[in-house]
């Protein structure tokens, strides 16, 4: 019993490898499939590169705002934090701003590779000259 539940199981593993016709065909094959399924690579890069430097740029602007202009009157000049009453939260939404927006210029520049999965975050890039 064992042996004929083998021997059927060994049959359906090489059936499909006899379909290929020869290794050159196969390889053809794939290499056609292949190139088909990439997707055009300079231009959603540069969309991205652009959005994100927009975003950083928006970001730095946003935090100096916030972070820079008084809310109310300036009492002192020391280092005294109350003394110069600010938008804090404005400010660290503009930072925010700032890191999604590198993220995105990086991501879109150097064109990394990262996968994310259970218990899993991997990230891989290729210099090239």
């Amino acid at each position: 019993m064992r042996r004929g539940i083998l021997t059927l199981m060994l049959i359906c593993a090489v059936t499909p490898s006899m379909w290929a016709h020869t290794l050159s065909d196969s390889i053809a094959r794939q290499a056609t499939k292949a190139a088909a399924e990439q997707p055009p690579a300079h231009g959603s890069r540069s969309k991205e590169t652009w959005a994100g430097a927009a975003l950083l740029v928006g970001g730095v602007m946003v935090a100096f705002y916030g972070f820079g202009h008084p809310t109310g009157p300036v009492t002192d000049t020391g280092l005294d934090p109350t003394s110069f009453p600010h938008r804090t939260a404005l400010g660290l939404a503009g930072l925010g701003i700032a890191a999604v927006g590198g993220i995105l210029a990086w991501h879109g520049a150097l064109q990394p590779s990262i996968e994310v999965g259970p218990r899993r975050l991997s990230l891989q890039h290729r210099i090239s000259f």
